[in-house]
């Protein structure tokens, strides 16, 4: 289970469950739904745009930042929590009703990735500078996106898709007596640079759509 001092409590209570049950069936719906460009190598899966929903109320008190609490305009939440659970969970299902099904290795792998991807987003997330200065009012929501640690939040999904997911899913398409480095190298850029469109572009824009938001989840 995923813990978080800066979160309000980072556990499984039932409206957390509730809504990391709607975000799985989301994740999975729009995955299958976008079947031609959300599974193989050249992989555009929108779905993974939900990862940037997991630093939504995911904040450290201690933070230097929040010394003035007057300014903090937005209160600990386990919306990011629930996001972090949610898709998870959505990708395990998008896998396995993937319709050109790929067998355990990829209900497995691709859930590890997005899993780990998940829980280091969560945790880098409550001491993310750029989302700090935003949310005690030091910054505009148009500011936001000219600070350089607003960039750091994507890229654990990006490394660690392109470190697991790129690495076995080539021998998934491909013969093993044909797999050499080169290809296999070629095959994890390729995935990384395809995570990457979706999860800085469309990912951070969500992102930046729900956090003026945030405050209308403190019952999560």
């Amino acid at each position: 289970m995923m813990q978080a001092k800066h979160s309000s409590a980072g556990r499984l209570t039932l409206p957390v469950i509730v809504v990391a049950a709607v975000l799985a069936a989301v994740y999975a719906v729009v995955t299958v739904m976008s079947y031609p460009v959300a599974f193989g190598i050249w992989q555009f899966r929108l779905s993974e745009a939900m990862m940037l929903l997991i630093p939504l109320g995911v904040i450290n008190l201690q933070s230097p930042l929040f010394a003035d609490k007057e300014k903090l305009h937005i209160r600990p939440n386990n919306l990011g929590f629930a996001a972090a659970v949610g898709v998870t969970l959505g990708c395990f299902l998008a896998n396995y009703f993937n319709p050109g099904n790929l067998g355990p290795v990829d209900y497995l792998g691709g859930t590890c990735a997005t899993a780990v991807s998940a829980y280091i987003t969560y945790k880098i997330s409550g001491n993310n500078k750029a989302l700090n200065l935003y949310r005690t009012g030091r910054i505009t929501l148009k500011q936001l996106w000219l600070q350089p640690s607003f960039y750091l939040l994507p890229l654990p999904s990006v490394v660690l898709n392109g470190a697991i997911v790129g690495v076995y899913l080539p021998f998934l398409f491909t013969p093993a007596e044909e797999m050499g480095l080169s290809l296999m190298l070629t095959n994890i850029a390729v995935f990384s640079v395809c995570e990457a469109v979706v999860v800085y572009v469309l990912g951070l824009a969500l992102l930046s759509l729900m956090l003026p938001q945030e405050n209308r989840y403190q019952r999560i």
